[in-house]
């Protein structure tokens, strides 16, 4: 099993022809090609397996990592939403603050943020928190035509 393993890694990796026998790259006009199977299968192997079994892992790590930063974020919101509705203006901005400590550049809680506090009479906060946050997503424009009606309705131009 392992001889046919190092023929297998040997041909797949262009140390010799398919025709040729094993070890014996001076048949192919290039005896430089020839290299030891042992050699072969240390070299070929072991560090691939290695390097893509970490990558694995830490790929897996980060994303259940963020799936699970995303999942409280919306969990989050959904109860700033509630709360906001049922007139708890303080418990609201209270989660849409834990929300963008755990995501700073999330749009939709900045904009909901901004939009209670220029509700609840802090305008100045409120464009403090519309200039963040068109500064970290400049590309959002829900959050853009939203800043330029606030700053409208306050008498300055966005």
């Amino acid at each position: 099993l392992l001889d046919s393993l190092r023929s297998m890694l040997a041909v797949c990796f262009g140390w010799v022809s398919p025709a040729s026998p094993l070890g014996c790259g001076a048949a192919d006009g290039a005896p430089w090609l020839r290299a030891p199977p042992a050699t072969v299968v240390l070299v070929a192997t072991q560090p691939q397996e290695r390097g893509v079994a970490a990558g694995r892992k830490a790929v897996l790590g980060s994303s259940r990592q963020r799936a699970r930063s995303k999942h409280q974020l919306i969990t989050l919101f959904l109860r700033a939403q509630s709360a906001q509705q049922r007139g708890s203006t303080s418990l609201a901005r209270s989660l849409l603050q834990r929300c963008l400590r755990l995501d700073s550049a999330d749009a939709h809680a900045a904009l909901a943020l901004a939009q209670l506090e220029a509700a609840a009479g802090y305008p100045e906060r409120a464009r403090e928190l519309f200039l963040s946050a068109r500064a970290a997503s400049p590309a959002n424009l829900k959050l853009a035509h939203a800043h330029a009606v606030f700053e409208a309705r306050c008498g300055r131009p966005a």
